[in-house]
């Protein structure tokens, strides 16, 4: 594992990228013509998720709540009645490049 990237929110263009383009880019930041083929056959790039499981929507506006005292009718609340601390992003992708050497040099330039 040479590394890890959070994705930025507005970075979807990146998580729709291919792979392969990928880690051409990242190989295009290496210098060493020699390195920068060593780092194409040995590295690979692993895009993942990590959300509430509803992609995109928010799970508050999806929860119905109860009061402690009336059990019997449920309602949905709206954003700003839910604590500060609930997110206001439902989804990160994650890139993390991986490299199948454990050459110093070669994973050194894989983080570059």
């Amino acid at each position: 594992h040479a590394g890890e990237v959070v994705v930025p929110a507005r970075g979807h263009e990146l998580v729709a990228t291919d792979d392969t383009d990928i880690l051409e880019g990242i190989a295009r930041c290496c210098d060493d013509a020699a390195l920068r083929a060593r780092l194409r056959e040995e590295a690979f790039v692993d895009k993942f998720s990590i959300n509430f499981g509803m992609k995109l929507r928010n799970p508050v506006e999806e929860t119905i709540f109860y009061l402690r005292n009336d059990d019997a009718i449920g309602r949905q609340i709206k954003r700003e009645q839910v604590s500060c601390f609930a997110p206001s992003q439902f989804c990160e992708w994650y890139l993390r490049l991986y490299v199948r050497s454990r050459d110093d040099e070669l994973c050194a330039a894989a983080t570059l």
